[in-house]
């Protein structure tokens, strides 16, 4: 197959390297608005080109970006893409004609950009597909097959709305309490004091601020659902413990 990849950042570039790495039957081209990092990729065996018509084509841009992209393509073949929330680009792949599979990788690194990908990332990692009524069953199928061929180990399938609910929780919730516990000035003070639950508590709190909000803005209501529900928690602790 010929698979193109619009967005050859962390995500696309690490799309790009596994499917060279693990289906090397399948041919790669891609685009990226920086041309330093099309010269990466290029050297990687990808080849750069803006469109082609491919077999599949995966859109790796944020989720505004991916809307737009959608409003526009003309592709005939399988279009995926791998946002962090799925009902606003379901529902915009929805009002096209276009073989769409909404696609989300559960696997990612706290520093993004091509120079971080690696082809290794999606090693045991959990790939979750949220078909719509629109989605061709056969396309789903031409899409799980090429995750499980290059590293994932499991398919979860959901409707995009299940997947934004639970995704609210599991992600997006992790990413800010992490950020906020960045934020105390003790930080400045930890040298030498830190262990596995302090690595585990920070991991993902540095995160590309104009991507996040993104995704934060598209999932609103389930992110405020899971916001309440934590502070009502600390809110309990922060008595008790006044309490003794």
């Amino acid at each position: 197959m010929n698979i193109h990849i619009i967005g050859l950042g962390l995500i696309g570039g690490s799309l790009a390297k596994a499917i060279l790495k693990y289906s090397p039957t399948h041919s790669v081209s891609g685009f990226d608005t920086d041309e330093d990092v099309c010269a990466l990729a290029a050297a990687d065996g990808v080849e750069i080109k803006e469109k082609a018509e491919a077999d599949i084509t995966f859109i790796c841009l944020t989720p505004n970006k991916t809307i737009e992209y959608i409003k526009t393509c003309d592709s005939k073949g399988i279009i995926a893409d791998v946002c962090g929330v799925k009902s606003v680009i379901a529902e915009a792949a929805d009002e096209t004609a276009l073989d769409f599979v909404p696609c989300h990788p559960m696997a990612g690194r706290p520093v993004g950009g091509y120079a971080n990908a690696d082809a290794d990332l999606w090693q045991k990692a959990s790939f979750i597909i949220t078909p719509t009524d629109k989605t061709k069953a056969i396309s789903v199928e031409v899409i799980e097959k090429l995750a499980l061929s290059i590293g994932f180990s499991d398919i979860a399938k959901t409707v995009p709305a299940d997947h934004d609910r639970i995704i609210a929780y599991t992600s997006q919730l992790a990413h800010i309490v992490s950020n906020c516990y960045l934020k105390s000035p003790t930080l400045s003070d930890v040298e030498g004091y830190t262990g596995g639950s302090f690595q585990d508590m920070t991991r993902v709190g540095d995160f590309d601020p104009s991507l996040w909000s993104e995704l934060f803005r598209c999932n609103k209501d389930n992110l405020l659902t899971e916001l309440s529900r934590l502070i009502d928690n600390l809110r309990e602790y922060s008595n008790k413990i006044s309490e003794e």
